[in-house]
Parts: structure tokens; sequence; C-alpha cells
């Protein structure tokens, strides 16, 4: 999230989205981070004969935390002592980067595999390079079978911006953002609690899960404290930021409503609504009586029919008042009543 951060906000600009961006987490500057600095001393002392990686960017992260404070050197040489197992093509392609020359090397597709490669061989000193969290599991599978385990996590997080989280998170609130994207699990946590402090938890959870603000992600790690709370985000096949670039270009793709009226072009996305050169934020049951009244094509729409498609509408009154406030913020006279009947968006005048 913090590495990758510029390189998708300018993506989806170049795309014509408006981004908004609040870092949640940052990685502490690596001559800074005294737990792993420490940790690699320790590892240093014990030599495993195992090493176990579990990401390309950890790996890269531990060797410059370890060059930035002398013991880069003693961590090359050690490594070229021990059999290295490492997770996927993208930790195999770092150790080929950073010109490691480990004793072996065996490639995996999960650390569940790589766990069950050291628990079959005969090695009993074993380190583990997690992906920047503690991993009890990993760690608890090893202990259990009678391995002396050295684990390291490459780099720490730190909270970065608080105002501009909770910036952020007031404007889902107020619908005034079409989606959110979350690069890293922390990273929801860290939003989570910002909305927790701020009063406004319950109500940024309601933005998340009614319609009004997609929450994204780029796979399914980073989905899971938000579907611990309820909230059912969106994901590419593949998780990549190329991959949620494509996706957040469809999906506005498919939601955006296009239609021609009276007063010009009417174009809605998510909750901003363009009318001509004018245009203007609108709540999410002013957003749904301009697309019901939008799809019937300039027929007239019940009362009853509005009642039913807008969410949270106890009545008529509570759809008149709605109407109303809608007009008051429309730039134009768009919407029409029909007498007796309901109400239907101006369209053209047709040509006689």
């Amino acid at each position: 999230a913090a590495r990758r951060g510029g390189d998708l906000c300018a993506a989806l600009q170049q795309r014509g989205a408006q981004v908004v961006h609040a870092p949640a987490l940052s990685v502490v500057p690596a001559d800074q981070d005294v737990p792993v600095i420490n940790a690699t001393r320790a590892l240093l002392e014990g030599h495993p004969e195992v090493l176990l990686v579990s990401t390309g960017y950890g790996l890269r992260r531990w060797l410059e935390t370890a060059e930035a404070t002398g013991l880069g050197e003693r961590l090359r040489e050690m490594i070229s002592t021990v059999d290295l197992v490492v997770r996927g093509s993208k930790a195999s392609g770092q150790v080929a980067a950073l010109d490691l020359e480990p004793a072996s090397l065996t490639v995996v597709a999960s650390l569940e595999e790589g766990v069950d490669r050291i628990i079959a061989g005969p090695a009993t000193r074993v380190a583990v390079q997690l992906p920047g969290a503690l991993d009890d599991d990993v760690v608890q599978r090893l202990l259990e079978t009678g391995h002396d385990v050295q684990p390291l996590v490459p780099y720490r997080l730190q909270n970065t911006d608080r105002p501009a989280v909770q910036s952020l998170i007031q404007e889902a609130c107020a619908r005034r953002v079409d989606a959110i994207i979350f690069t890293a699990a922390p990273a929801v946590d860290a939003v989570l609690e910002v909305a927790r402090d701020s009063g406004l938890h319950d109500e940024f959870l309601r933005a998340l899960t009614d319609g009004s603000v997609t929450a994204a992600v780029v796979g399914e790690v980073c989905a899971r404290p938000l579907l611990d709370v309820g909230v059912q985000p969106v994901m590419p096949k593949r998780a990549r930021l190329a991959g949620i670039v494509r996706l957040m270009c469809e999906r506005a793709e498919r939601d955006r409503l296009r239609v021609k009226t009276r007063y010009g072009d009417l174009e809605l996305r998510g909750a901003h609504l363009v009318v001509g050169e004018a245009e203007v934020w609108l709540t999410p049951q002013q957003v749904a009586v301009i697309r019901t009244l939008a799809k019937a094509n300039g027929a007239v729409v019940t009362r009853a029919q509005l009642i039913k498609a807008v969410p949270g509408l106890e009545g008529p009154h509570a759809l008149e008042m709605t109407v109303s406030r809608l007009r008051r913020k429309l730039p134009v006279a768009l919407i029409r009543t029909v007498v007796k009947r309901g109400y239907a968006l101006e369209r053209p005048t047709p040509h006689m």
C-alpha cells in the first residue's frame, strides 16, 4: 500500500478519476526499525539451517534494513549456507535480483506447502520471514513438530496521515466518493480504527453496504477484515494493481447513467450528477429517485413505484420531502409533477 499508492493514484487519474489519497499506513524507515534489526542479529547468532521466505518485497526490505545497519554482508553470508524455501515467483525473482546464492533453492506455491517441505526434511533450526505480520499458524505448526523457529517480520507499519483518513471516512459517510480501494489488510484495520475513534464506524459501514460507496480490494487477504464486519468488497480476478484499475473502470462505465433532458445531457456517476455545465452531489435516496425516473424514459412513475424503488422511504410524505429537497438542489427543473399520478423526468421536446 505504501510503496505503490502513488502508482495506483496516477493510473486512476489517467483514466479520468478524481482521486483522494489517504494513506493509512507507511513502512517504518529501515535504519529506524529496531525490532527488525534486533531480530536479524538474533537470527545471525542462531544460524538456521533452512530459511522460509514468504514475500519478495519482504526479502528485499530485510536486506535493505540489514545493509542500512551494517549487517548486510553477514546476512548474505548466512543465506549462502542455508536451504532457501521461497513462496512464489516474485520471491524467487528477488533472490536473483538481489544476487543471493543460497545452498539450495526450492520454490513453493504457498507457505503451507513450504512448511510441509520443511517438516518432511531433516532440518531442525528454521527461520521464517513472514509477510508483514506475525503468522502464528506457520510458527505454531513448526513448533509443534519440534523445530527451533526464529520468526522475522521484515518491516513494521506505522499510522501515517490520520487527518487524511478521517477526512476520507467523512466523505464516504456523506456519499461523496464512489469507491474506496484498499490495498492491504492492515490498512483496512487502520481505517476502521479511525472510523471507530471518530464515532463514524456504523455510518461508514452503512455507506459501504447500502450501495452508495463501493469497497474494492486487491485480493482475498485484503478482503478478510471487511468481510468480518459485513462488507462484501469487489476484487479483480488476479491480485494486481492493474487488475483493480481495470475493475474500477469497468464498474464506472457499467454504473454510469446518461440520458437526454430538456435542459441538456444528464450524467450520473455514483452520487455525482451533471446536467449541462452544472454539477451537484446527491444523497442515496436522491440518486434512487433520479435513476428510477431516468429509466422510465420520460414516462410517469407513480408514487407507489417510487416509494418501492427508493430505500428508506416510509410513505407518500417522505417521498414528497425527498423530491422537494432534490428539486431545490437541482440547477434546473428536471422533475415534473403529474397531478394525481406521480413524477416524470423532463425529456427533450420532440421536433415537429
